[in-house]
C-alpha cells in the first residue's frame, strides 16, 4: 500500500476518533460534509 495512502488513511480514523470520543455518547456526531463525501476506500484495497 502507498505510504502517503496509509498516512491518509491514519490521519482520517485518528479524526473520526476524535469526533466520536468529544460526542456525548447520545449523540453521534458526524463531520458537516459527511454527507457529500466520495467513499475514500476502494473495496479492492481491502482484498489486496
Amino acid at each position: 500500500m502507498d505510504p502517503r495512502l496509509l498516512e491518509y488513511y491514519n490521519r482520517e480514523l485518528s479524526y473520526l476518533r476524535e469526533t466520536v470520543l468529544s460526542s456525548p455518547p447520545s449523540i453521534p456526531k458526524l463531520p458537516p460534509d459527511w454527507g457529500c463525501r466520495e467513499p475514500i476506500l476502494p473495496t479492492r484495497m481491502w482484498n489486496a
